[in-house]
């Protein structure tokens, strides 16, 4: 699974939700205010990825902590993750793909951002409904995905918290 789950956590767990994105080379915006310019490192982006993910998931876990209700209420816990989704969305956007993953990042931040404003306005109010979004963004080639998971696991970043985003 490659890291299509940005999103969102279940209960009490860093379950990660999906959505992968295509290998456009173009520059630009997609007009959801990202303007990466598709010159990154593989390595230096993956680790601004995991970076920004594992924030996600400590806020996330500190929203549980103070109040437990927002593991066992999913409408409860989408509202509250709503920021945070927001604030990942803008970590991911401040990510430098490699051209090949411009597209994907691009796509994937509009996703996430469209999530967090559906998570704030109450439209998303269950985990089921949660793990469709993303769906839309066309996954890219393998070759990309294998190429982002050997960068990720030489990125220490990428390797915490019981989960991989970029692996298997």
């Amino acid at each position: 699974m490659l890291f299509a789950p940005l999103l969102l956590v279940l209960p009490l767990s860093a379950l990660i939700l999906g959505a992968c994105g295509g290998d456009d080379d173009s520059g630009g915006s997609n007009g959801g205010g990202v303007t990466s310019g598709g010159s990154g490192s593989d390595a230096d982006y993956v680790k601004a990825i995991c970076v920004g993910f594992n924030k996600y998931i400590a806020d996330f876990t500190a929203a549980i902590a103070k109040d437990p209700t927002n593991a066992t209420d999913p409408a409860k816990a989408m509202k509250a993750s709503a920021p945070m989704l927001s604030d990942l969305a803008d970590a991911v956007s401040k990510a430098k793909p490699p051209k090949d993953v411009k597209s994907y990042n691009d796509q994937l931040v509009k996703s996430m951002r469209d999530a967090a404003q559906q998570a704030k306005d109450g439209k998303i109010t269950s985990f089921d409904q949660l793990g469709s979004i993303g769906n839309d963004v066309p996954e890219p080639s393998q070759a990309i995905k294998d190429r982002l998971s050997k960068a990720a696991s030489g990125v220490s970043e990428c390797s915490s918290g019981g989960f991989s985003l970029f692996g298997d």
